[in-house]
């Protein structure tokens, strides 16, 4: 798997196109996102198991950028 990485807004075209799949989540008061599972970056959290977080939250940034 090629890492990209984007440092001032670059638009890259990509191959392939998104699945056009939408899942249902049936108990959406609840999600699970690991950050690890997003490549090309080393996660610092900004937010706690059991913290209450709206959409747009930030949940975590790169430590190497900042």
């Amino acid at each position: 798997m090629t890492k990209i990485r984007i440092t001032k807004g670059v638009d890259i075209p990509l191959t392939g196109k998104p699945e056009k799949s939408i899942r249902e989540i049936l108990d959406h008061s609840i999600l699970k996102f690991h950050p690890v599972s997003v490549n090309g970056i080393k996660p610092k959290l900004k937010v706690k198991e059991g913290d209450h977080v709206i959409t747009g939250s930030t949940l975590f940034f790169d430590k190497v950028l900042n």
